[in-house]
Parts: C-alpha cells; structure tokens; sequence
C-alpha cells in the first residue's frame, strides 16, 4: 500500500512541476505575441504598410 502512495505522490508532484513549466511556456509565448503586435503597429504607424501586413498575417 506504501508503495502505491509513493507512486501517486511521485505522480502529483510530476504533474506540478509540468504545470508549472506549462504556464511558463504560456507566458513566454504571450509576451512573444503581444511584441510581435506592437512591432507590426509600429510599423503601420510609421508607415510600413506591407511589414506591417505581413507581420499580422504571420502572427495569425
């Protein structure tokens, strides 16, 4: 019965850490989509219209 605990701990504690790197992952990749938004804004403002165009069209 140990044993089975042990595992079912083990288990939990894995599914934590993988979690926990999950939402790292999840953040990392939003502020790389938020950047990559305003760098297409900043250059539609600057009047670069096809980077701009081209750049929405890769993040979507």
């Amino acid at each position: 019965e140990d044993e089975v605990w042990q595992v079912i701990i083990g288990a939990r504690v894995e599914m934590t850490s993988k979690q926990q790197e999950y939402l790292k992952l999840e953040t990392t990749w939003m502020t790389a989509v938020s950047l990559s938004e305003m760098a297409a804004e900043a250059a539609y403002q600057t009047g670069a219209d096809q980077a701009s165009i081209t750049a929405r069209n890769h993040i979507q």
